[in-house]
């Protein structure tokens, strides 16, 4: 058997200018407390990003965008693409215990199992066995090659946990006060400690969105907006005038998720419907203007699956048509339709959104669709335990592959799903890309996939999600990867704080 062998890149900071003082604080708006600090159960790109902050994994997304090895130190891989065999390096938590094999081995089989209700189960699909070598030792078994392992490892829910309050990466926290601040500072035992040149993090809590913004013009703050906040719509013109707006390209696409299990949108005709009454253009030119492309496929353009539109954008006379068929089916006049309910952020710009989006129905189609305006965690209890009929969300790929935003409407069981829609033949185009090793006709079947799920629109796609935000010119060295949280490992700042 042949291995390759992968081994840590000699430099991995991605700013060459060291910080004046090793006691520089970045200090960070955030619009709402991270829904958890367990990086197994953190869904929010909050959430995830602050575990990138007080976790490290086995591999780590490094400044070039790829896969980098992180507390596996060699990482061998065989020739059948099927086994990976994990070499820990010597680090430790902060409490100063090792990081052993049986860390990653624990926490991975706690979501494996079910045992934590964590929706990431389906990322580790991938995997048919773990096997703990010797406390620095980790071999895992595939199911089939899967090129974007690495990729998967670097992700949030591949981290390390032992229990709260103990951490292996870059920062520890030192406080949080619930609706107010977290407190980071540097690990003084993280393996790369020499690399951290941040001493501490503020993230403090600014739900609005615009107090945020004036509170980083008058310099108390040093980064405002994604990935732990929004910018408010209306105050983008203003900051590009200036230049001070920054933009990250990602892969993401904000879409609409439909209740199919809820009558009318059991219908697929009155789904087309919907999403063919919505003008994305004057969305993303009139109401976020933020540099977001309009979606008309569900895989953002930035993995190259698809090109073109896979449906017209605001055909509003197609979908009246449309809508025509499906009042005709359902044997239902507009005024026999029952209220449909729209839930959404309560943040200033996406609840904006909504309401466009029911100005659009309204007008197009003539019903009317209430909104309720949720904070995160309210939103996504609700989307999982079935009460919504129509809900917004953002999915951020977890790798770099189409199957990210795909494989999760594979079964209607799949707890990334929430829509209760389910097709055999969808399945089946996933199941064959899954074994197809011939790039080229892979991309055929994951593309005749995506066209099934746009004839069916159990979701709705809206925009493909740019990231923007200001910060201070001081900072530099954040990594902005493609696929991934920010990582603010090697960050640096040019002025203490």
């Amino acid at each position: 058997m042949r291995f390759l062998l992968l081994f840590i890149l000699a430099c991995l900071c991605a700013c060459s200018n060291p910080p004046s003082s090793s006691q520089s604080t970045l200090r960070m708006a955030i619009n709402e407390a991270p829904d958890s600090l367990d990086p197994r159960q953190a869904r929010s790109l909050t959430g995830m990003t602050i575990a990138k902050m007080l976790y490290d994994g086995l591999t780590r997304i490094g400044p070039e965008g790829t896969p980098i090895p992180s507390v596996a130190e060699k990482i061998e891989i065989s020739e059948d693409g099927c086994l990976y065999t994990f070499h820990l390096r010597k680090t430790f938590w902060s409490d100063q215990k090792a990081v052993v094999a049986s860390d990653f081995a624990d926490a991975w089989a706690a979501i494996r199992s079910g045992e934590l209700g964590s929706v990431h189960t389906s990322l580790f699909s991938p995997i048919s066995k773990i096997t703990v070598i010797d406390p620095h030792t980790l071999q895992v078994e595939l199911i089939r090659p899967t090129p974007y392992f690495l990729e998967l490892t670097a992700s949030s829910c591949y981290l390390p946990y032992r229990f709260e309050g103990v951490y292996n990466g870059p920062f520890s926290l030192e406080h949080f006060r619930c609706d107010d601040e977290l407190l980071l500072q540097r690990n003084s035992t993280y393996w790369d400690v020499e690399n951290v040149h941040l001493f501490k993090v503020l993230l403090a809590i600014v739900p609005n969105a615009s107090t945020a913004v004036a509170l980083f013009e008058r310099g108390d703050l040093d980064w405002v907006g994604s990935p732990m906040g929004a910018l408010p719509a209306q105050a983008v013109p203003h900051l590009r005038q200036t230049g001070s707006l920054c933009a990250w390209e990602t892969a993401a696409t904000l879409w609409l998720k439909l209740n199919t299990s809820h009558p009318p949108l059991h219908e697929p005709l009155f789904r087309r419907a919907l999403a063919l009454a919505i003008d994305r253009q004057a969305l993303v030119t009139h109401v976020m203007p933020l540099g977001q492309r309009i979606a008309t496929a569900i895989v953002p353009p930035l993995m190259g699956l698809q090109q073109g539109p896979l449906f017209a954008d605001g055909d509003a006379l197609k979908a009246q048509g449309v809508f025509e068929e499906a009042l005709q089916k359902l044997h239902l006049t507009r005024e026999e339709l029952p209220p449909l309910i729209l839930i959404c952020s309560n943040e200033d710009s996406y609840l904006k959104l909504a309401q466009a989006i029911q100005q659009q129905w309204r007008q197009a189609l003539g019903i009317e669709v209430r909104i309720e305006a949720c904070e995160f965690k309210v939103r996504l209890e609700r989307i999982q335990r079935g009460d919504y009929d129509i809900a917004g969300k953002i999915w951020f790929a977890d790798y770099n592959d189409p199957t990210s935003f795909l494989d999760m409407y594979k079964t209607a069981s799949d707890a990334l799903n929430e829509t209760g829609w389910e097709s055999g033949v969808f399945a089946s185009l996933l199941e064959q890309a899954a074994k197809e090793t011939d790039l080229a006709k892979r991309g055929t079947l994951l593309s005749q996939a995506q066209e099934l799920l746009i004839s069916e629109m159990p979701v709705i796609p809206i925009y493909h999600h740019a990231l923007n935000y200001l910060k201070t010119p001081d900072l530099q060295g954040v990594v902005l990867p493609p696929v991934s949280p920010a990582d603010f490992k090697w960050a640096t700042l040019a002025a203490a704080r």
